[in-house]
């Protein structure tokens, strides 16, 4: 990195965070919907419908999820994002730099395999509802 003397050095306004049990959070958020048997574990979907659902996720990143808040919480030993209905959406991965109580806002995302890379950025909401950017 160059700097000009004198010269204020900024972050990015923006950053990406890795999410991921997407597909599978939204799966069981429609069979709970819909009064079917919620499945405990990934290894009980069976395949095509693990696939149906990975491709629901890829649509709805490309355009539904943008501007999306997402409430950050702590659960045991995992950072995990709700979304405001209160439904979990996804566990962060471990390098994440978020915390507890924030909110972060979805501007755009990649998905590999049901999973999501997610840019945030604009602001980070702590959880006294202070705005601060990302």
């Amino acid at each position: 990195m160059l700097v000009y003397p004198a010269a204020e050095v900024r972050e990015p306004v923006v950053q990406t965070l890795g999410i991921q049990q997407v597909w599978f959070n939204r799966l069981c958020r429609q069979a709970e919907s819909q009064g079917r048997e919620v499945p405990t574990a990934m290894s009980e979907v069976p395949r095509h419908l693990a696939d149906q659902v990975k491709r629901e996720v890829e649509r709805l990143a490309r355009g539904v999820w943008r501007d999306l808040r997402l409430e950050v919480r702590q659960e045991g030993s995992q950072q995990v994002a709700y979304t405001p209905d209160g439904k979990r959406f996804g566990v962060l991965s471990c390098d994440s730099p978020t915390s507890c109580g924030q909110t972060i806002t979805i501007r755009g995302a990649f998905v590999h395999d049901g999973n999501l890379c997610v840019v945030v950025g604009g602001e980070i909401t702590s959880a006294d509802g202070r705005e601060h950017l990302s």
